[in-house]
C-alpha cells in the first residue's frame, strides 16, 4: 500500500496519501515490537477493524 501512494501518478489527495503511508510506517514499525514482545497488539489490531468498518462501508454506496 505505501508503495501505491507513494507513486505521483496516485489520484488521492497528497494529504491523504501522506495519512496513508504514515499508517503503512507506523504499521510496520509496531508489527516488529509486537513481534519482539515490546509492545501490545491492540493498536494494530484498532487499524485493521477501521479499515474493514471503511471498506464495508464503501461497498455499500
Amino acid at each position: 500500500m505505501a508503495v501505491q501512494v507513494a507513486d505521483d501518478e496516485n489520484a488521492l489527495t497528497d494529504d491523504l496519501r501522506a495519512r496513508i503511508f504514515y499508517l503503512a510506517e507506523f504499521t510496520a514499525f509496531h508489527s516488529t515490537k509486537v513481534l519482539k514482545g515490546e509492545a501490545d497488539i491492540a493498536p494494530l489490531l484498532e487499524i485493521n477493524t477501521a479499515m474493514m468498518r471503511g471498506l464495508a462501508a464503501s461497498e455499500g454506496l
